[in-house]
C-alpha cells in the first residue's frame, strides 16, 4: 500500500536557527502516521543568514 503524500509549504527569511528543529519535528510527526509521507517546500525570501545552505544541506541527506 502506497502511502498518501502531503506537502507542507512554508516561507523562510534568516530562518538559520530554526530549520532543522522544524525539520525534525515533521518527521517525528510522521513516524507516528503511518499512512502518510511528507514533502516539505521551502520559499526562501533572500535570507542573509545561512539558510540556503542549510536547506540545501537537509535537502541533500533527505530526498523528500
Amino acid at each position: 500500500m502506497s502511502r498518501k503524500l502531503i506537502s507542507i509549504t512554508s516561507g523562510c527569511f534568516n530562518e538559520e536557527q530554526n530549520l532543522v528543529e522544524l525539520w525534525e519535528r515533521l518527521k517525528k510527526v510522521f513516524e507516528n502516521e503511518p499512512a502518510y509521507d511528507f514533502e516539505l517546500i521551502i520559499t526562501d525570501n533572500c535570507s542573509t543568514d545561512r539558510s540556503r545552505e542549510v536547506l540545501r544541506r537537509l535537502a541533500s541527506e533527505d530526498s523528500r
